[in-house]
């Protein structure tokens, strides 16, 4: 499952991360790409670039059926992350060696160690866009269950901590902090803008490195795990 969704996913991945990170710096990109303003009817010319990375991003350039598309590929997402970690667990003895890797192992040994270590530390990340990018692609069934798990208070709506999570789950999807966190002004949304972009690239990395775990296994003639 791990092996087949995951590379059933690599160009998928590799768009929506990509496009992911880039869009991070959107309100950056808007200062640079917005287009000045002319005469008559505006063309494809006219419109941001961030606005074609957005429909990228959000739609896959195909409208609702993109966005649907995308839920799905959420899904698919967050079953890779989970079976990837029942793939890591190396048992209870050896659980804390799979937290790191030797630079000077065996390159096949190493790109093992990266993939499986990498992908440890950056799980909670992975789910997290899985799951903001479900809700974001179909808000409804998150919607309906945070409603249905907590009693809104007509009173006090902030209360609904359903509510909470997802209006937190929507603005970490694009590390969109500044301003909402307290005390995180320009330089603290700058910074967790650059970290969140760099995160953003780690399935990209894992896609590579688990590509070339198949690899190699597929060529090896004895199919050796090198674990």
């Amino acid at each position: 499952m791990h092996l087949w969704t995951g590379i059933g996913l690599g160009l998928y991945v590799l768009v929506i991360s990509v496009t992911g990170s880039v869009l991070v710096f959107r309100d950056e990109l808007n200062l640079i790409s917005a287009p000045q303003p002319q005469q008559g009817r505006p063309t494809a010319a006219d419109i941001p670039l961030t606005v074609w990375l957005l429909d990228l991003h959000d739609n896959l350039l195909s409208g609702p059926t993109g966005r649907r598309t995308n839920a799905i590929g959420a899904l698919l997402t967050i079953i890779v992350a989970v079976s990837g970690a029942v793939v890591w667990w190396p048992g209870i003895r050896n659980w804390r060696r799979s937290l790191t890797f030797d630079a000077r192992a065996p390159w096949k040994s190493l790109n093992w160690r990266l993939h499986s270590a990498l992908g440890f530390w950056c799980l909670t990340f992975v789910l997290m866009w899985g799951v903001s990018g479900f809700h974001l692609a179909l808000p409804g069934p998150l919607s309906a269950a945070a409603g249905w798990l907590e009693t809104l208070d007509e009173s006090n709506p902030a209360r609904n901590m359903g509510d909470k999570i997802l209006y937190w789950l929507t603005y970490a999807h694009f590390g969109r902090f500044a301003g909402r966190l307290p005390g995180c002004g320009v330089v603290c949304g700058t910074t967790l803008k650059v970290v969140w972009a760099l995160l953003g690239l780690v399935p990209v990395f894992l896609l590579a490195t688990g590509f070339v775990m198949w690899w190699n296994r597929a060529t090896s003639q004895d199919g050796a795990n090198y674990s």
